[in-house]
């Protein structure tokens, strides 16, 4: 098991490092195979967040429970967004924000840019006023410090 985690690492840093935009597995010359762009490979948007000061874990659970994910969770249909919290290990009460987009296109519709598409707009301003208070909420209690799109690199 950890020959296989420290594998994993390896590939994602060669990745990291080269540039690309994803690798798939090596070739078994010892190769590395480059990805296949035709295959639209299936994307995690995770955004990591850090509570303001003042603000009780207990008081943003509820939060999210309560007004973020009736609001924003299934705002794109088949793409949700969801808040988690660490649960145990090196991440244990931290949280991260998981866009879980079906496919690197849905991503480029909406987010061709980190500022959106006029898609996105039209989806917010449908949403309108609730979508704006959730909004204002969490940025009260809550900032994303970095966050980074993750693609599959390999199927079934």
């Amino acid at each position: 098991m950890r020959f296989f985690a420290l594998a994993s690492l390896a590939v994602v840093t060669i990745a990291a490092v080269s540039g690309t935009t994803g690798v798939a597995p090596f070739d078994g010359s010892g190769a590395m195979i480059e990805e296949d762009r035709s295959v639209d490979q299936r994307l995690l948007g995770i955004h990591y967040i850090s509570l303001k000061d003042g603000v009780k874990p207990e008081d943003f659970d509820r939060f999210v429970v309560e007004e973020w994910n009736p609001v924003l969770r299934d705002l794109l249909p088949g793409s949700p967004w969801m808040i988690m919290k660490g649960e145990r290990n090196a991440r244990e009460g931290e949280y991260l924000m998981v866009w879980d987009a079906p496919t690197v296109s849905v991503r480029d519709r909406y987010y061709p840019t980190p500022e959106g598409s006029e898609a996105w707009t039209a989806i917010w301003e449908t949403c309108g006023e609730a979508c704006d208070n959730v909004m204002e909420r969490y940025s009260s209690m809550a900032e994303e410090t970095r966050y980074a799109d993750y693609i599959e690199i390999a199927r079934d």
